[in-house]
């Protein structure tokens, strides 16, 4: 898709776009050899598109850990919610956590890439938060 053929969209559809992108690409390959300009070449975008929407590939990597923090536990509110019994609610909340995993295998990943990075991110706090939940 070329940018003449390439709708546009405002920022708030477009971010979740490139977070749903580095996550796709984080399934396929180590997140710390994904490049802004693969995100934005995955996307048919410039990279000077993606960094009007993120200042940084940090900030989309904590867009990423925030948006799986916000979806993951949603997820498992629900099952356990759901479930009733306690021995059930853990089951269900068990396989809520798998089952997204298995949708979103990038998410691991990009986590844990996040979790062994040596200096204080905002990337590496949300993963910190996100495991802390």
């Amino acid at each position: 898709m070329t940018a003449a053929t390439r709708p546009y969209l405002a920022a708030e559809r477009r971010k979740p776009l490139i977070v749903e992108t580095a996550l796709a690409l984080a399934a396929r390959r180590e997140p710390a050899a994904i490049t802004t300009a693969a995100i934005a070449r995955e996307m048919g975008l410039t990279q000077g598109a993606l960094f009007r929407h993120f200042a940084s590939k940090d900030d989309i990597w904590t867009a990423v850990v925030e948006w799986t923090r916000e979806t993951l536990l949603a997820r498992l509110d629900a099952a356990a919610e759901a479930a009733g019994a306690p021995l059930a609610a853990l089951e269900a909340m068990f396989l809520a956590h798998a089952g997204f995993v298995l949708d979103h295998p990038g998410v691991p990943r990009i986590v844990f890439a996040e979790l062994q990075r040596p200096d204080p991110t905002p990337a590496r706090e949300a993963a910190r938060a996100l495991m802390e939940a």
